[in-house]
């Protein structure tokens, strides 16, 4: 992802594993920790919105790491930057 630093992909990468489903050994975020990590990231969408935005990059039910790259680059193209400090 040439977009992202080096440290901006450390703290992306940390907070999918903060959100990520513990036990599930591939890594994926569910709809309801996907909505936690959007408030996180000071996104916040409506529930509507948030399993829309969730529904249309997912393909299997849950958001894996590639995929979560993939809305994060979305988002800040809408949105500008993305605040990663919090991390």
């Amino acid at each position: 992802h040439p977009e992202y630093n080096e440290e901006e992909l450390n703290k992306l990468f940390k907070l999918f594993c903060t959100y990520a489903t513990p036990n599930d050994k591939k890594g994926s975020i569910s709809l309801d920790s996907f909505k936690k990590l959007l408030e996180a990231l000071e996104l916040t969408q409506t529930h509507l919105e948030a399993k829309e935005t969730y529904d249309s990059i997912c393909k299997d039910g849950k958001v894996n790491l590639e995929e979560f790259m993939k809305l994060v680059k979305e988002l800040t193209a809408k949105t500008g930057k993305i605040n990663l400090d919090l991390y």
